[in-house]
Formats: C-alpha cells, structure tokens, sequence
C-alpha cells in the first residue's frame, strides 16, 4: 500500500539523472553529519553518555554514506559479484545502525 504514494519512473532519463544525482547528496548529508560531530565534540556540557552516543552515530553513518556514495559513483566499473558484495556489506551496516 505504501508503493502507491511513490510515481512511476516515466522514462529512462528520469532515472538516470536520480542514480547521478544521489551519490553527491550523500556526500553532501555526510558534511552535516561530520559537523554534527564537531558540534557534540567541542560543547563539554553534551559530551555525556548520550552525546557519546550519538557521536558513535555520526560516525558509522559518515563513513556509510561516504562509502555508499562512492560505491555509486564507481557502480558501472564494478564486476556484478563485486558489487554484490558490498551491497550486502551495506545492508548489514544499515541493520547494526538501526539496533
């Protein structure tokens, strides 16, 4: 029921200028993330064991999203067992992050 509310994928076009588009807003979230660490880093009064916490976080899914956004920049060179390897590589870090 939640697939209705997605439009469909009119042509080929449109799909691909979403897979070049993507990459570069993960590497751009993953900026956000990192000053969202800096910030928890440098204020003393938040750095307890709940902004430790989140600045465990911020660093897992930095590196996730800069790993994934990479992977899909790089995606049309990959071998295909390659490629599905890291994709299930990826998908483990997504499970352990929301744990």
């Amino acid at each position: 029921m939640a697939l209705i509310c997605f439009p469909d994928v009119k042509t080929e076009n449109d799909f691909e200028l979403a897979l070049k588009i993507y990459p570069y807003a993960m590497l751009m979230a993953s900026l956000f993330l990192i000053s969202t660490f800096v910030v928890y880093a440098m204020l003393h009064e938040i750095r307890n064991i709940h902004g430790v916490n989140v600045m465990c976080l911020m660093v897992s899914m930095t590196v996730m999203y800069i790993g994934l956004g990479i992977i899909q920049l790089l995606s049309k060179d990959m071998e295909n067992w390659f490629c599905v390897t890291i994709g299930n590589y990826i998908a483990c870090i997504f499970k352990n992050e929301t744990l």
